[in-house]
């Protein structure tokens, strides 16, 4: 698994680890930002440098937080924040073994009973190791977004959508279509020097504001395909593409069926 490290600012460093996206934040502390798969984690582990005081969960699905087990392992002590919706979630059993199961299908490696925590419940406003939190719900009910006003970084986690190694952009409004719409209108808003993503891609100056409106315009327009009677297979082909193909069948599947029913819903 290859492991891409970028700096972008002074406070801020990529680790591009296989398909996710980790972000390490200096400020008073060294904080991590994603969680991404334990196969993913373990890599990264392999390649930081520094101690870690503290991890953002970014919202609550298996590629985002799974990997938080295989950190605290090594990092027991680190301050572990993430949206207030997330935390229900760690009571739930069968919410752990569906998150544990898709990553074992991804990692090819079982996780045994896996530790997780959740220390400081995040929401709008809230400012957490100098960093604000915005939420963008859409994508998931608990998705946050990430910003130093300072040096004018955005980081977003899936809330425009997947970015393809090919440029394709595939919208994943699995919560709310509308909300998914009016999130990245407001992420439009902070005109972020640097944009970063939870896989692949990483964005700056103007590239930051086309990527926006392509997520815009590309989630409104599968929307009118939807709503055209789209069928079941041409979805699927649509969605299951490129690095999304890495993930289980059967899981995107159900993703899909997601994409519809929030489109008619809405």
């Amino acid at each position: 698994m290859e492991v891409d490290v970028l700096e972008l600012t002074p406070s801020f460093r990529l680790y591009r680890v296989g398909l996710i996206n980790y972000y390490l934040f200096k400020g008073d502390g060294n904080v991590l930002i994603e969680t991404g798969l334990t196969c993913t984690a373990e890599k990264l582990l392999e390649e930081l440098e520094e101690d870690l005081d503290a991890v953002i969960v970014t919202h609550s699905h298996f590629d985002h937080i799974a990997g938080l087990s295989t950190i605290l392992e090594q990092y027991p002590e680190a301050e572990v924040a993430g949206h207030e919706r997330i935390a229900p979630l760690l009571e739930k059993e069968k919410v752990i073994r569906s998150w544990y199961s898709d990553n074992n299908h991804f990692c090819t490696k079982e996780v045994q009973e896996p530790s997780l925590k959740l220390d400081r419940l995040l929401k709008e406003g809230d400012v957490f190791h100098g960093l604000e939190i915005f939420e963008f719900p859409g994508h998931s009910p608990d998705s946050i977004g990430v910003y130093s006003r300072k040096e004018n970084v955005l980081l977003v986690t899936d809330c425009l959508g997947y970015f393809t190694s090919s440029g394709r952009i595939v919208p994943l409004f699995f919560y709310n279509y509308q909300q998914y719409l009016d999130s990245i209108q407001r992420i439009s808003g902070f005109r972020p020097e640097i944009l970063g993503v939870g896989h692949l891609r990483v964005f700056r100056g103007q590239e930051c504001d086309r990527a926006i409106s392509n997520a815009y315009d590309e989630a409104v327009r599968l929307g009118e395909m939807i709503r055209s009677e789209m069928s079941d297979d041409e979805l699927i082909d649509y969605f299951f593409v490129d690095e999304l193909r890495l993930y289980p069948e059967q899981a995107m599947k159900i993703s899909a069926g997601l994409l519809r029913r929030r489109v008619l819903e809405a």
